[in-house]
Parts: C-alpha cells; sequence; structure tokens
C-alpha cells in the first residue's frame, strides 16, 4: 500500500528582538505568531481528501525539530512526501526536503512560495506543485505510483474539479502537542 506524509511549514518567523533593535516593538507579536502556526494546513488535509482508498496517509507539523521530524518520516516509510511552506518557512522546507531525498524517497512541495517561484522549488525537490494542488493531485499520486514524477504541475493549465472534499481532520488527532491559543481561536480546535 503506497503512503503518503503530508508535512506544513505553517506560521510566521517572529524576530521581535531585531525590531526592537530598530526601535520597533509589536505587543503580542510572538504570541499571535505561535497561534498562526497552530493552525492546521487545510489545503494538505484537503489533498488528504482526495486520496484514492488504497494510499494511507499521515500529517507531520514541523514543531522546529528537524530532526525528531525526519526520524518520523522516515520511520513512516512513505512512498511520497509532501510539503507545503509559506515564504517565512521555506528554508526550513527546503532543507528537510533535501534530507529527506538523500533517503530515495520522492517530495513534492507546493504552496504560496513554490507557486511564486518554481524555478527555486525544484532544486530542493522532485516535483513542485503550480496553483491549487486539487486540481493536479490525482495525477501527482498516479505518477508517484508509476515513479514518474513530473518536474511540474500546474493547476493553471489544467483545471478539472471544481469541488473539493471536507478536509481529512482526523490526521490531526496524533497531535499531542498543546494548544497554546488565544480564547477565541480554541473553539477551531
Amino acid at each position: 500500500m503506497p503512503h503518503i506524509t503530508f508535512v506544513p511549514f505553517t506560521g510566521l518567523r517572529v524576530r521581535e528582538e531585531g525590531l526592537r533593535e530598530y526601535g520597533m516593538t509589536l505587543p503580542g507579536l510572538a504570541e499571535r505568531g505561535r497561534a498562526v502556526s497552530e493552525l492546521p494546513a487545510l489545503g494538505l488535509l484537503t489533498l488528504a481528501g482526495m486520496l484514492p482508498e488504497k494510499w494511507t496517509s499521515s500529517y507531520r507539523s514541523h514543531t522546529g525539530n528537524s530532526e525528531g521530524l525526519l526520524e518520523q518520516i522516515l520511520q513512516e516509510q512513505p512512498s511520497l512526501v509532501a510539503i507545503s511552506a509559506l515564504t517565512a518557512s521555506i528554508e526550513d522546507a527546503y532543507r528537510l526536503s533535501s534530507q529527506i531525498r538523500t533517503f530515495g524517497i520522492p517530495v513534492v512541495i507546493g504552496g504560496l512560495h513554490a507557486t511564486a517561484c518554481p524555478n527555486e522549488a525544484s532544486q530542493f525537490c522532485d516535483s513542485v506543485v503550480v496553483g491549487e494542488g486539487e486540481a493536479v493531485w490525482l495525477q501527482v499520486l498516479s505518477d508517484c505510483e508509476a515513479n514518474a514524477l513530473q518536474p511540474t504541475y500546474s493547476s493553471f493549465e489544467s483545471s478539472t474539479i471544481t469541488t473539493w472534499p471536507a478536509p481529512r481532520l482526523n490526521l490531526l488527532q496524533h497531535q499531542k502537542k498543546q494548544r497554546h491559543l488565544p480564547g477565541k481561536w480554541r473553539c477551531l480546535m
């Protein structure tokens, strides 16, 4: 059975100390950054909802401990790792992707940064998804099974699906990390 590991690199990179050097203070920025990083990556969870029955999946959040994350991923022996990253965390995503690939595991990267800079992203992964991943996801999986991943999949070139399945929120159940969200965000979890 093929297995895919979804790895979101979400949140903000908050460097309050650096801003203080310039005389700027942003009260609560670090707390807001932590809250945003706790929100699930609905794009990846939606892709998980599109998986054919024969595929199994897992969802591994990046918590800053790349070594532990790499070990978790390798233990799962995935057929494919799907990473989504924002610009603020793209360097960490590239680093993890490069490490995973040294073990012969293919990696596909998508997200806002990969869509804006696909040539850059292609240097660190086997395949880049440009635009909405849902439109090309079944082709990515099919090509992975055939060991024939394309360098780029673009939803701008082919968009056949108009409705997406519900995100697989059940993949979040394994997450044991303490939620440090302000009260108004707790109701979403």
